[in-house]
């Protein structure tokens, strides 16, 4: 019997933007993880898009933790500057803070 996964942590697992690229591939198909942590994997601004992009295309995830990587800076469309960790979850349309870590909203407005 096939039991999905609905938990994939690779905390400290320096997997790199090519590792994220390969990981953003799966979520554009997978349907059944719903929490994702990648804290301390090593991941860069080109690991956020292609996250955001996989997981826009298909993914359920739910649970989002980015931090410790170096994502950048990100202006958004009204002009405020956010850091990366942020960006990813408004990119893949998870706009509710509770949903994700990596930058909470005490660190936005003090960006």
């Amino acid at each position: 019997e096939n039991i999905p996964l609905r938990s994939l942590v690779l905390d400290f697992n320096k997997i790199g933007d090519k590792g994220a690229g390969y990981l953003a591939t799966g979520l554009q198909t997978n349907t059944n993880l719903w929490t994702l942590r990648l804290a301390y994997c090593g991941l860069t601004a080109k690991s956020g898009e292609d996250l955001a992009t996989g997981m826009i295309r298909g993914s359920k995830i739910r649970n989002l933790d980015v931090r410790g990587n170096q994502l950048g800076t990100y202006a958004t469309s009204s002009g405020q500057i956010v850091k990366g960790s942020a960006v990813v979850p408004m990119m893949s349309g998870m706009t509710n803070h509770v949903l994700w870590r990596g930058a909470n909203e005490e660190e936005l407005q003090n960006q």
